[in-house]
């Protein structure tokens, strides 16, 4: 996927994992997702309540190229409905929610659990666009998202 510098939104971290995908390992029958990213970034995507499977476990780790010692990493737990608007299925959110898109210009986002804005999705945040940002800045590719839906749909089962 080719990204522009000047579309993406200025608290994007720009250099950390636009390049390729590594592996993108679905397993919709058991609700677990891995990405893993230019070999530098991973996030796992996991049920934290197997039998209801109404929140997920996001977790995340990246280390930053330009500085091989630091290491960013962090957990999430996100409602169906947020990892829904998280990776580009829906752009629904609260009003409560509506103050912190404006701010930033984006389509989805909760406060301390992620923010998008059209293919563009940090988790947990908005950053300030430059490396070493403690969060994951990942560009949606429909392999990303075709992936999230067959968790979100196997946990309707």
């Amino acid at each position: 996927m080719e990204v522009s510098v000047w579309s993406r939104p200025r608290w994007f971290t720009q250099d950390q994992n636009y390049r390729a995908l590594g592996v993108i390992c679905c397993l919709p029958e058991k609700g677990k997702l891995e990405l893993c990213v230019a070999g530098r970034s991973t996030l796992l995507i996991n049920p934290y309540d197997s039998k209801s499977r109404e929140h997920w476990l996001v977790e995340w780790s990246v280390l930053e190229r330009a500085y091989p010692n630091w290491m960013t990493n962090g957990r999430r737990l996100l409602s169906i409905q947020d990892l829904s608007a998280a990776f580009g299925q829906t752009n629904a959110h609260t009003l409560q929610d509506a103050e912190f898109i404006a701010r930033f210009e984006a389509d989805a986002g909760k406060i301390g659990l992620y923010l998008r804005k059209g293919d563009y999705l940090n988790i947990p945040g908005p950053g300030t666009g430059e490396l070493g940002d403690p969060n994951l800045s990942l560009v949606l590719t429909s392999e990303i998202k075709e992936s999230v839906l067959k968790i979100i749909r196997g946990s309707d089962n």
